[in-house]
């Protein structure tokens, strides 16, 4: 089927339709019916999207990463992360959405605001190869960084020692705030504010000095005289605390330490001279106005109290940085 099917909405009535959409999802108990819910509020809110920069475009002559087009490609880029989750979890996530508000207020100002806020469960029971189901299978629950299940599920082997935070689908929060003055003298001032929360490091595990022979030796002879390496033998063990001693009976979720809160501002200034039929353009704009720095990621086995890079952190927001651009139309 070609073509593209176009119909004449308020978007303030869209709006409300994803506000009341979202509620209900927020309410819905988890399962392949909260999910829908999250698929149908993706497609609607895509139509949203296309439809703002369909109009940014027709006014303006040409693509700008407008407050409107920035606010609604932040509700889109919000409810994929939320379905991907959803996807991960097997359907059984919990959680709450916040649709963008976005306002055009008097003397040529607009304005927007997202807010997130999440609160991701696994519940169940171990895969049904995983060691952790006979080594520790009472430390299953985790409300925490459920990074290993980004991709489908990742508890073939949970006692690796891996399980680090490796993207940004479970951070508890994010706001966003942009506007737009349009001001005097043809010149345009946008300004924008990111506060991303820091992410959980992910299960923190230890390391036995030795492994428990209770199950079994580390290596396996079968009836064929080969060998075979036993799972069971492994050291790692769920700490369920930050510091040792761990704790007597350790869960997954408990122990977790959540990294810094990434906190930016934005600075646009712009202004348009008429020369005749043509315009020339020229701009100004500041990416982290006040040179605020935090460590985004957490570094390879930050979540192993043994390893010398316990807890250890990087990739810092990049520092204040300043952007000159010009553009001529004709």
């Amino acid at each position: 089927m070609y073509g593209d099917r176009c119909a004449t909405v308020d978007p303030r009535d869209l709006l409300d339709r994803l506000r009341a959409r979202a509620a209900r999802v927020a309410r819905a108990a988890p399962g392949l019916r909260r999910h829908s819910g999250v698929v149908e509020l993706l497609l609607e809110a895509g139509e949203l999207t296309q439809a703002v920069l369909d109009s940014e475009l027709a006014g303006g002559g040409c693509d700008r990463w407008t407050p409107a087009a920035r606010a609604s490609g932040a509700l889109l880029r919000a409810l994929g992360a939320e379905l991907c989750a959803s996807v991960a979890a097997r359907f059984d996530r919990r959680g709450n959405l916040e649709a963008t508000l976005a306002k055009n207020m008097s003397h040529n100002i607009q304005g927007t605001v997202s807010v997130t806020r999440q609160w991701q469960r696994v519940s169940g029971t171990w895969g049904p190869t995983d060691p952790a189901r006979f080594i520790q299978p009472a430390a299953f629950d985790n409300n925490r960084d459920l990074s290993q299940y980004l991709f489908g599920n990742g508890d073939t082997n949970s006692l690796s020692g891996g399980g680090r935070e490796s993207g940004v689908a479970y951070r508890p929060y994010s706001l966003r705030m942009a506007g737009q003055y349009l001001a005097p003298w043809s010149l345009r001032v946008g300004l924008s504010y990111v506060i991303q929360a820091g992410g959980w490091v992910g299960p923190v595990v230890t390391q036995l000095a030795a492994a428990d022979p209770v199950f079994g030796p580390a290596l396996i002879r079968l009836a064929d005289g080969t060998t075979q390496s036993n799972p069971l033998a492994t050291t790692i063990r769920f700490c369920g605390s930050s510091t040792v001693p761990c704790a007597a009976n350790p869960v997954r979720s408990n122990g977790q330490t959540r990294n810094e809160d990434e906190r930016y501002m934005q600075l646009q200034l712009s202004r348009e001279f008429p020369i005749g039929s043509q315009r020339l353009e020229a701009g100004l704009g500041i990416f982290n106005l006040f040179n605020n720095g935090a460590q985004t990621q957490w570094n390879t086995g930050a979540n192993q109290i043994y390893s010398p890079n316990y807890l250890s952190r990087f990739n810092r927001t990049s520092s204040r940085q300043l952007q000159l651009n010009f553009r001529y139309r004709f």
